[in-house]
């Protein structure tokens, strides 16, 4: 049977939030003359996705993800995911500057951890505990990007769910954000 999980687990605070790409290898392919390409390389992509709740994640004895409720006050809390990436893109160039990409993105988790920090005797304490929390080790996501010379716009969102089927809720996470390219 599936874990029911309670309305506010997992609520991100949004604001405190952020997701990291970095591609350390890019592999241009013309297709057409400078106007159509393909894109592929490897990267990196940090997700450190921030609680807004009294709460952090753990695994139970059959390996699902539970909510791990504390009674004092949370100073922070966050589920930390790092993946190395490998993206495919269809890349479409207009005159010298603005271009428009899309494709698929494929990653596999290479760490994951929670950290939370509160205070304790008038102290602030840090509990950092590294597990796979059931986090599915293969990713796919689409991903869409458009920009001008070096700085662009992107939205990526998962097609697989963050969690392994029947070990946590079905989510599939999505990210926006400004990227500044190098070439």
């Amino acid at each position: 049977l599936p874990i029911s999980y309670p309305d506010n687990f997992l609520n991100l605070n949004t604001g405190k939030s952020w997701n990291i790409n970095l591609n350390f290898l890019q592999y241009d392919v013309r297709i057409i003359g400078n106007s159509v390409g393909l894109v592929t390389g490897l990267g990196f992509q940090l997700n450190d996705y921030k609680f807004s709740g009294n709460h952090s994640i753990a695994k139970d004895s059959t390996g699902s993800v539970v909510m791990l409720a504390y009674a004092d006050p949370l100073k922070m809390t966050k589920l930390n995911v790092g993946y190395l990436t490998l993206p495919l893109l269809m890349e479409f160039h207009f005159g010298r500057s603005f271009y428009i990409a899309g494709g698929v993105i494929g990653s596999m988790k290479i760490r994951s951890y929670t950290k939370v920090k509160y205070y304790e005797e008038g102290k602030i304490t840090k509990n950092k505990v590294r597990d796979d929390f059931a986090i599915s080790p293969l990713q796919y996501e689409t991903t869409v990007r458009f920009g001008i010379n070096e700085l662009n716009v992107y939205a990526n969102y998962n097609l697989s769910p963050l969690f392994q089927k029947n070990k946590g809720p079905e989510l599939y996470p999505f990210s926006v954000g400004l990227a500044v390219r190098f070439d």
